[in-house]
């Protein structure tokens, strides 16, 4: 928990008291809930009621937007090494 709080704890404007009562509440909430947990972030992010669990909130959104994988910059990488290539095969 406090290593969440360390991560987003500027993003979410609360003190690291106040996201620790935050959290036992969110978990009770999936204990209420019957047809049971999202399975992923976006579905998750549904349930997190800004007004009730701010740090959760914040933090799911953050997560949402991190970049899942480097593939683009090495395709993009990749494509600049082969035009290079091409450029001193053909003499630009």
């Amino acid at each position: 928990m406090e290593h969440i709080y360390n991560h987003y704890g500027e993003d979410m404007h609360m003190s690291l008291d106040k996201f620790k009562r935050e959290v036992p509440r969110w978990r009770q909430r999936w204990l209420l809930i019957e047809d049971g947990i999202p399975q992923t972030l976006v579905k998750t992010l549904d349930f997190a009621n800004p007004g009730l669990y701010l740090g959760i909130y914040v933090a799911l959104k953050t997560l949402l937007v991190y970049p899942v994988s480097t593939c683009v910059a090495e395709r993009s990488f990749s494509s600049m090494k082969r035009l290079k290539t091409l450029k001193r095969n053909v003499g630009w």
